[in-house]
């Protein structure tokens, strides 16, 4: 039987790896581009995901396991207050500039350089929905239990 040292980051990697799976699916094969709000909801997941990696093959003191899966509960909070600001873009609770603005004084080689780069898709356009609800709505309470996970986990660890 495995061990909960080991179930607990195994669970946090494979959920990691899965919802990467998802965000690139959902962007390269169904062609769903991604705002830069939505590329920030990805950070967490890569991150827990190296360092449940980390937790898994290194060997660590428990005490510095813990810690790090606790880290990963962070990142997910992070995560899940990235979303919640997406949602509010999305329903135009708040006004975003989506990635910051243009600079103002560019010669007319960068205007011709930017007309040519395609613009990166607007944080407030939902481009997929399910039940009336944006990916970034369902990131947000997935994150925080994901954020709930890691600290119950971490707390069970470091008491073992």
């Amino acid at each position: 039987m495995m061990r909960l040292e080991k179930l607990i980051p195994l669970a946090i990697l494979g959920v990691c790896v899965g919802a990467l799976a998802m965000a690139f699916t959902a962007q390269h094969v169904f062609n769903l581009e991604p705002c830069i709000l939505c590329i920030y909801q990805r950070i967490p997941y890569a991150a827990g995901g190296v360092l449940a990696m980390v937790v898994l093959a290194a060997p660590l003191p428990p005490a510095l396991r813990a810690g790090l899966v606790a880290l990963c509960g962070i990142g997910f909070l992070g995560g899940a207050a990235v979303a919640f600001y997406h949602v509010g873009v999305e329903q135009h609770w708040w006004i975003s500039s989506c990635g910051g603005t243009p600079p103002t004084a560019m010669t007319l080689q960068e205007m011709l350089d930017q007309a040519q780069v395609k613009p990166r898709r607007s944080c407030d356009d939902v481009n997929w929905s399910f039940l009336g609800l944006s990916m970034a709505t369902y990131n947000l309470p997935f994150s925080l239990a994901m954020a709930v996970f890691a600290f119950a986990g971490a707390w069970t660890m470091r008491r073992a």
